[in-house]
């Protein structure tokens, strides 16, 4: 005998960016907090640089960066999600990404999210979704944070390093 399973919503946050907004679970974040000035600036097309955050440093992504592969004119620090890191929690404990305005809070079943695209071509979009009427964008965490990693210690380095 088979038994249905329950219909469970998952509370997920809607985070504004620049030019759209993102979809993520709740759970993967960690604190929502007023942007401040940055301790220090990075040349990269998606790291504006490093954030202060409860006494530790922790990189700041404009993910419009990485969407788009070129940094925004002139992104305004206002709002940061302050994210978990799950990929490599030794190296990247939390980083933050850059918002537009302030997050909110949802509660979705799998009947309310319906999949617009794939995007292969935007590696760091895992899908493109559309709930209640709005797309969203669910970002793909594995290369958001593999490319966090690989920004903040490159490759090529780890293997000067080595020797």
């Amino acid at each position: 005998m088979t038994q249905a399973l329950p219909d469970t919503s998952l509370a997920n946050l809607i985070m504004p960016i620049s030019g759209g907004a993102l979809l993520l679970p709740n759970s993967c974040v960690a604190e929502v907090a007023s942007a401040r000035q940055l301790s220090s600036a990075m040349a990269s097309d998606c790291l504006l640089g490093m954030l202060r955050w409860r006494q530790q440093e922790i990189p700041l992504l404009c993910f419009e960066g990485l969407r788009d592969g070129e940094m925004p004119a002139a992104p305004p620090l206002r709002h940061v999600a302050v994210m978990t890191g799950l990929r490599n929690p030794e190296r990247l404990p939390h980083y933050a990404i850059l918002l537009a305005s302030v997050p909110h809070l949802l509660s979705l079943n799998t009947q309310d999210v319906h999949t617009v695209d794939r995007h292969e071509a935007l590696e760091a979009v895992y899908a493109e979704v559309e709930v209640h009427g709005q797309r969203l964008l669910i970002p793909d965490v594995d290369v958001v944070e593999q490319r966090i990693l690989d920004e903040l210690w490159p490759p090529e380095r780890e293997t000067d390093s080595q020797d």
